[in-house]
């Protein structure tokens, strides 16, 4: 910065990137406004009509919902203004990490004298995040229906890093010189305005997923990018699939909200195919248990009754008449008390008692 005093006192006239430099001293002890505050005021007036008539839509870049002027823009001010920019410096930095940088210091020139500069910088890594040793960036794939670039998550949620493709040394180096034309015509003319060059870095200040917002979302990629795989919609249960879930669970005398709950949806209409046929399939199989149950246990009903009904009277006398009539009575008698594990034949069942009259009546 140089600093220079007008002799006996008076206005400092200042040189440095971004502050205006007065062309004649000044005999103020304090800075004053150079015009009123009406010429002033009709001075933005006049800007702010401008640069509504000029503006096209080549000139506009919709950032986060923020309209930012591109360089095309500050070109059409630079000649409408008879501006004479020239670049006052440029330095070539190679950092540690293996990143290059360039910085350009240019300056804009009014027709009256005044003057301002602006500063840009720019690197071949501008667009990448220094992580873990390496230049890496966010995977992103091209939404078709976002017409975006957007960011590729893990399973866990977390954004997914790939080797960063450095910038090439002519766009870093241009694009560092663009932001100082830029920057330096819009202090001399725009207020200072940001140009969309200084805001399109691909990282900016804020969180990675805040980072990856700051793009130029009008912006086309120049060639055609590789569309992810459009998901297909899932096919929905069918009417006949949704009867017969309604009838199982109504058979088996069902929670219908427990089983809704259980697959996250509100009906059987909210429920996918493969969904649905699970559903049918788990609740046919609690069915068929059910009545296997059922048969068994009527079946040991059944046992029950067929062992716990005594013989009649009438069956215990025919079955003495039949063992007297045999060759041995004692030894047939001994064998059948064995067999049926009794100790006389009123202790029979009525179901082995008709057994033993069958097995006696063929033995005669």
């Amino acid at each position: 910065m140089q600093n220079n005093f007008k002799k006996g006192g008076g206005i400092m006239e200042i040189k440095s990137p971004n502050e205006l430099i007065p062309s004649e001293n000044q005999s103020h002890n304090i800075v004053r406004m150079a015009v009123s505050v009406e010429e002033f005021k009709k001075a933005l007036e006049e800007y702010n009509q401008f640069k509504k008539a000029i503006i096209t839509d080549d000139d506009v870049v919709i950032i986060n919902g923020k309209q930012f002027l591109k360089k095309s823009y500050w070109r059409k001010v630079n000649n409408a203004f008879n501006l004479s920019v020239t670049v006052v410096s440029e330095n070539r930095t190679e950092l540690p990490n293996g990143d290059i940088v360039w910085d350009f210091t240019c300056e804009a020139t009014a027709s009256n004298g005044r003057k301002a500069c602006g500063t840009g910088s720019c690197s071949i890594y501008e667009k990448a995040i220094y992580k873990d040793g390496m230049f890496v960036q966010v995977k992103k794939v091209w939404d078709k229906a976002k017409h975006k670039m957007v960011p590729v998550y893990d399973e866990n949620g977390q954004l997914v890093y790939e080797p960063a493709i450095p910038n090439s040394w002519h766009n870093a180096r241009s694009t560092a010189e663009t932001r100082a034309y830029n920057r330096a015509v819009s202090n001399l003319v725009g207020g200072g305005e940001v140009s969309a060059e200084e805001v399109i870095t691909g990282i900016e200040i804020g969180t990675e997923e805040e980072n990856y917002q700051y793009q130029d979302t009008n912006i086309k990629p120049e060639v055609e990018m590789p569309q992810p795989i459009e998901e297909k919609q899932p096919r929905m249960s069918t009417p006949a699939q949704q009867k017969a879930i309604h009838s199982l669970i109504g058979t088996l005398k069902k929670d219908q909200n427990k089983i809704y709950e259980y697959y996250k949806v509100k009906g059987t209409k909210e429920m996918t195919f493969d969904m649905a046929n699970e559903c049918i399939q788990i609740l046919m199989k609690e069915l068929k248990d059910k009545e296997k149950k059922s048969a068994n246990q009527l079946d040991g009903e059944c046992s029950g009754a067929k062992y716990n009904t005594k013989a009649s009277i009438e069956d215990c006398v025919k079955i003495a008449n039949l063992i007297s009539k045999t060759k041995d009575p004692g030894k047939t008698t001994n064998a059948l008390l064995e067999k049926y594990k009794i100790n006389v034949f009123n202790e029979l069942s009525e179901a082995d008692a008709k057994e033993i009259i069958r097995e006696l009546e063929k033995k005669i």
